[in-house]
């Protein structure tokens, strides 16, 4: 955790604008949640990915879910459930 809340400070996660959006119709989607000391900050990513949350999602792959995860298995959503985790995503970002 110390090195969690270490990363999250070096990468200057709170200064981050709130979207960071790169103007194309179809891609990829990053949402970000930090909850630390009752303190709430998220920032929504489409196609804009600044080298800092590059950075900070190779740490959190490495140090964390690489060596502390156990291996997940893929598993197709039903078309009827495609749209279900918006609400709780929107919600905590807003």
């Amino acid at each position: 955790m110390a090195n969690l809340r270490r990363a999250i400070n070096v990468m200057n996660i709170g200064a981050m604008e709130r979207a960071y959006h790169g103007q194309v119709v179809d891609g990829t989607q990053w949402i970000l949640l930090v909850r630390v000391d009752g303190k709430e900050k998220s920032v929504y990513f489409d196609n804009n990915f600044p080298k800092s949350i590059r950075t900070f999602s190779s740490f959190v792959h490495q140090a964390i879910l690489e060596p502390l995860a156990d291996p997940v298995e893929s598993e197709v959503v039903p078309a009827r459930h495609h749209r279900k985790h918006e609400k709780a995503i929107w919600a905590s970002i807003q």
